[in-house]
């Protein structure tokens, strides 16, 4: 599409060409039959080469191409209702350019939203390496025996500590406890550990060009939830409140599976249930929340379990389990890298997102690891 587009807007741009050369009797054209003076002539250069110019953008993968296009739509469509009984079919080419122009002007903004968003939640991990980064024996004994043995297991012992964490996804999505049918999908995440918080950038292809836009984000204690179709209309539009604040916040806290280290961060509490279960408790801008991990007798993490809001339930929590299906190395630690995420509802089970990281990497101050 993006090939055709471009040579489309090559051959629309030539056609105002011509109305420029026959203004100035470079070019005589019989089929127009209405007068073009030089000032207009201009006018039809002016568009020619904002067209070009859009189409060249767009060639170079420059986002913020639909602007020009935008503008060059604006002119030409002018030049064409002041000439439309010789330019009338200019209509349908600028049509066409403004629907995707539009389309892609909608990803543009959010993409940049997103980017600001992402720089202010990274701009609070401090900027110069700390002296107690290396992570050491003394601290992993002071944890429960479980949650010993899972950073263990984990490698982070002698590693240094993260201070941020970037990974890609794979998903498969259900939007509705009801909906037979699973929507791939793909998306990017930013942590913060030191200030926790997280961006999720999540990209839902529908049909055709159409897809669902969405970022959730969890920003000094509040979390807000964005997704709109083709990245112009609002589909969800929610918080900061109560409610999803503190689903953020145990979202954040059952994502330390893929940084353990953030094990030891001094806003998280560890009480041991039993010899392979232990509860987390998340304290963090006055609020808290907590959670059951559940991990096997080596260590590996299985299962994480929290009674969360449910967006479709008002103020009811109910009992969200995100399990481990596989473990693999990733970023030096052995960490899931294929999971399954659920909510048990009063009509059962239901499994709306199975997932799988394809990239990790961890930061630390004053570099990468």
């Amino acid at each position: 599409m993006r090939i055709a587009l471009i040579l489309l807007m090559a051959l629309h741009g030539l056609i105002h060409l011509l109305g420029f050369f026959n203004a100035f009797k470079w070019m005589e054209l019989p089929a127009l039959t209405l007068p073009v003076g030089r000032v207009a002539g201009l006018f039809w250069l002016v568009a020619a080469l904002l067209i070009w110019g859009a189409g060249l953008l767009l060639a170079g993968r420059r986002p913020w191409w639909p602007v020009v296009a935008l503008a060059a739509v604006a002119v030409s469509q002018a030049l064409v209702i002041i000439y439309w009984q010789d330019a009338s079919f200019g209509t349908i080419a600028n049509v066409v350019i403004l629907l995707v122009a539009v389309l892609a002007w909608g990803r543009y903004r959010f993409d940049r939203q997103v980017q600001a968003e992402t720089e202010l939640l990274l701009s609070q991990a401090p900027a110069e390496p700390q002296n107690d980064e290396v992570i050491g024996q003394a601290e992993l004994d002071r944890l429960p025996a479980p949650v010993r043995r899972w950073l263990l297991q984990s490698g982070v012992e002698g590693q240094p500590r993260p201070q941020t964490v970037y990974l890609e996804q794979r998903l498969r999505m259900q939007l509705q406890p009801t909906a037979k049918k699973w929507h791939k999908a793909t998306a990017y995440q930013h942590f913060n550990l030191v200030e926790p918080g997280f961006l999720w950038r999540v990209d839902l292809p529908l049909f055709a060009s159409l897809g669902i836009d969405g970022r959730d984000f969890y920003y000094q204690g509040k979390g807000s939830m964005q997704m709109k179709l083709a990245s112009l209309f609002p589909i969800v539009n929610a918080g900061p409140d109560a409610e999803l604040n503190e689903g953020a916040m145990l979202r954040f806290l059952a994502e330390i599976i893929w940084f353990p280290a953030a094990a030891l961060r001094p806003y998280l509490r560890w009480e041991a249930i039993d010899e392979r279960r232990a509860r987390a408790i998340f304290h963090h801008d006055g609020m808290k929340g907590e959670g059951i991990f559940t991990f096997s007798e080596s260590g590996d993490f299985l299962r994480f379990s929290a009674h969360r809001f449910y967006n479709g339930g008002g103020a009811q929590r109910y009992l969200w389990v995100c399990t481990a299906d596989e473990i693999s190395e990733l970023g030096g630690h052995r960490i899931p890298s294929k999971a399954h995420v659920s909510w048990h509802l009063r009509d059962g089970e239901w499994t709306w997102l199975e997932l799988e990281v394809t990239h990790l990497q961890y930061a630390i101050a004053g570099g990468r690891d």
